[in-house]
């Protein structure tokens, strides 16, 4: 997370508290949805698919999906 743009980061940015026991818990489930999306992307790549999609169909403020998308644009942009 010390890499990581501070808005990206759920206990720094987005709509929750700085430092509050839930932004630790949605990093938490960032870094776990984080890790299972990356080894598709990976598994993915292997088979020589370029492009995929990856929709968010929940209906929260976005802390997940945003942070994500970030992480994921890194890993994108570093390919």
């Amino acid at each position: 997370w010390d890499t990581v743009h501070p808005d990206l980061d759920p206990v720094q940015g987005g709509k929750l508290r700085p430092g509050s026991p839930r932004g630790l818990r949605k990093r938490a489930q960032v870094q776990a949805f984080y890790g299972m999306v990356s080894s598709i992307l990976d598994a993915q790549r292997q088979k020589s698919i370029k492009e995929v999609t990856i929709i968010d169909a929940g209906c929260g403020a976005g802390n997940l999906a945003i942070a994500l998308a970030g992480l994921l644009q890194n890993i994108h942009n570093n390919n």
